[in-house]
């Protein structure tokens, strides 16, 4: 306020920063994620919960269902409307003027798996709350199983974030043929460039579940039994 300035010169003017290479695509191929679809569950003992290992094959595959919902997502939402979620992605809702709203519809492959964790209460849609208390306590369970189920796959680890790197990858696929922008909008990215835009356009959601029907037909679900406690 006063024109004082100690450091009259930058000491960063003449630094160049390269840009940071991408990191390494975390999609999986159509063949492994059939091979999560298809392994057999561990046996478990009533009480006792569900085993990490059924647990993270489960949410995974939710997952991807619901178009790369995020695991906070997942442990959060409680709306389910004529077969339709809505939620407010976590992760982006305070920086959107819409508060980051997605809305998935549950396809017939996914209703099996999605009622095999609904929230008896009521409260949430699913009741993964009960057994962790927080969002992150639940995604390290999802992240420590997911471990041991490609252990058992002999392939390289991979964590529940690369659920939705797959969605992403398939949906633009030459065998899929998602365009890149439902893609976008199926992500629930923002585009800094088109946020007036998105303020006076009403988003149309059948666009989504359209290019998410497509990914899902990609794989056989047949052999996707679900074990229930007893």
């Amino acid at each position: 306020d006063v024109n004082l300035i100690r450091i009259p010169l930058s000491p960063f003017k003449g630094l160049d920063i390269e840009t940071p290479p991408l990191g390494d695509k975390k999609a999986l191929p159509v063949e492994l994620i059939q091979k999560i679809i298809d392994i057999p569950y561990r046996e478990e003992q009533k009480g006792n919960g569900y085993t990490l290992f059924n647990l993270a094959k489960d949410c995974f595959l939710l997952s991807l269902c619901f178009a790369g919902m995020n695991s906070v997502d997942l442990f959060r939402c409680d709306n389910l409307s004529d077969n339709v979620i809505t939620y407010y992605r976590k992760k982006t809702t305070s920086r959107r003027p819409d508060k980051a709203e997605m809305q998935i519809r549950v396809e017939n492959c996914m209703d099996r798996l999605a009622d095999k964790y609904r929230d008896p209460t009521g409260q949430r849609l699913f009741k993964f709350y009960l057994r962790y208390s927080t969002p992150i306590s639940f995604n390290r369970a999802l992240n420590e199983g997911l471990r041991q189920l490609s252990k058992e796959l002999g392939v390289e680890p991979f964590v529940y974030y690369a659920a939705r790197h797959s969605w992403a990858t398939i949906a633009h696929s030459s065998a899929v043929g998602v365009d890149k922008a439902t893609v976008h909008d199926g992500l629930n990215h923002s585009d800094p460039s088109m946020k007036m835009t998105e303020i006076y356009i009403k988003k149309d959601w059948t666009n989504i579940w359209e290019a998410n029907r497509k990914v899902l037909n990609v794989f056989d679900w047949s052999e996707l039994e679900l074990m229930y406690l007893i």
